[in-house]
């Protein structure tokens, strides 16, 4: 018997944007990307490779192209914005009157948060020279489908919106959000989604499956929140450049 020649291990080659390591107005947006540890901002100094190897996923190849990313959220989404020019945003869902948008849509215009998260994951890379475009997604090849809900609706929109991405074979669904109603239908979809999204004859049982993630709570604390809670769902937390987990409002 012979074996071929293997790597036991293999370095990454970081490949940045010209968005990464930028210090904008004294702060270093881009640390989770790549933390070469640097100041970060006032009083917070980086820890070394304290991020999520972005920047070495990027030198591999692997940018997000391909993928379709689901971003169930609230507020809305401005087409328009600088930093989604050329990104692969084509359609808003709204869960309120479950329509398909094709330019700025709000379900609530005093709400950002869609917008920010989206932005995290597909912000368009290396246009810093057009002027303050100083933003860059994580995954900026993928394709990004925002579906929109109402917080003030309470917990009838989010089923719907779950439905919708399944319905478009979205490759993963990002749920940046916790909720108390731990059972019923948003349990029902989501273990929908996880278990019979993306059909595919080629698939083992016919279909690959949607990879569900959700916000664990951001509270500092060894606890998690529904949907985060649930089995098979990746529940994300916050961390801080030094390389701690930290509650959102930090330093």
């Amino acid at each position: 018997l012979s074996e071929p020649n293997m790597y036991a291990t293999k370095p990454l080659d970081c490949t940045p944007t010209t968005e990464v390591g930028l210090n904008v107005g004294g702060t270093v947006g881009t640390w989770h990307i790549r933390n070469t540890g640097d100041p970060v901002w006032s009083g917070i100094n980086g820890q070394a490779d304290a991020d999520a190897d972005i920047c070495e996923c990027w030198g591999e190849g692997y940018t997000g192209t391909g993928i379709k990313v689901g971003v169930i959220d609230f507020g809305g989404i401005e087409f328009s914005h600088d930093d989604f020019e050329n990104t692969n945003l084509n359609v808003v869902f709204r869960a309120d009157d479950e329509s398909d948008n094709t330019s700025d849509t709000y379900i609530d215009n005093t709400d950002g948060h869609a917008m920010m998260v989206s932005g995290v994951i597909s912000a368009t890379p290396n246009n810093t020279s057009l002027g303050q475009r100083y933003a860059v997604g994580a995954a900026y090849g993928a394709e990004l489908r925002p579906y929109l809900v109402n917080q003030s609706a309470g917990n009838a929109q989010i089923p719907i919106a779950i439905q919708a991405a399944v319905l478009a074979e979205v490759d993963v669904i990002n749920m940046s959000f916790s909720t108390l109603d731990g059972t019923g239908s948003i349990e029902l979809q989501i273990n929908n989604a996880i278990n019979t999204g993306r059909p595919d004859a080629n698939a083992p049982g016919g279909n690959w499956g949607i990879v569900c993630v959700a916000g664990a709570g951001n509270a500092d604390q060894q606890a998690s929140n529904f949907p985060a809670n649930m089995q098979y769902v990746i529940g994300v937390g916050w961390s801080n450049p030094e390389d701690y987990r930290c509650s959102a409002n930090a330093p």
